[in-house]
Parts: structure tokens; C-alpha cells; sequence
């Protein structure tokens, strides 16, 4: 998204689905962390390249989102990180109670600087 290619999986439940089917190549814990390293590492590295005057232009989001500017849409590793690591209510409705639980890795994927 980031790198100006938009995110390919039209849907919620495909993108799902693709990040479960991705994660069955990772078995151990330290497979997961070094690639969560590399990826953490490219996107700081993409950050410090980033000029301010770059931080309002307009990315393509996915599922049918409207645009969002780079400002925005570089809070959403943290913001999926935080919600990766409690578990979403249960009952009680609203937006979280409809989403799947979200991979582990799916920092790692999105963040492709």
C-alpha cells in the first residue's frame, strides 16, 4: 500500500484467508519474529526516508476504503498490532465483534516497504 502498490485482495474474508494460508509456512515462534524484525525494520527504514510534505499524499486503501493519507495510514501497524494482541469482545456487537481474529503476521505482510 505504501510503495503506491494497491493491496490485491478485494475482500476482508480473502485477505483472511490468503494470511492464514501465508502463515502455515512459519512453525516456530523464532521464524515469525525474525520476520516481523525484517518487515519492522524495512518500514522504519521507509519512515526515515519519508519528507513531510509526502505525509498528506493520498493512498489507495483496501476493501473499497476511501483514500487515506500516508499521515493516516502509518498508524495502522501500531493499530493492529495493539488489537493483535488482545482478543476481540465477544457479543456485544459492533465492528469488532464481526471481524475474524486477525493473523499474527499480519504486520509483517502489510508492511511491505
Amino acid at each position: 500500500m505504501l510503495d503506491g502498490c494497491p493491496y490485491a485482495p478485494p475482500t476482508l474474508a480473502e485477505a483472511d484467508r490468503d494470511f492464514r494460508e501465508f502463515e502455515k509456512g512459519f512453525t516456530s515462534r523464532e521464524e515469525a519474529v525474525c520476520l516481523l524484525d525484517a518487515k519492522s525494520d524495512a518500514f522504519v527504514v521507509w519512515l526515515d526516508g519519508l519528507a513531510p510534505e509526502k505525509l498528506g499524499t493520498l493512498v489507495t486503501t483496501p476493501f473499497g476504503m476511501d483514500p487515506m493519507p500516508i499521515e493516516v495510514v502509518i498508524t495502522f501497524p501500531a493499530f493492529h498490532k495493539e488489537h493483535a494482541r488482545r482478543p476481540l469482545p465477544s457479543g456485544g456487537g459492533g465492528m469488532a465483534s464481526s471481524l475474524p481474529k486477525a493473523p499474527l503476521l499480519f504486520l509483517c505482510v502489510t508492511v511491505n516497504a
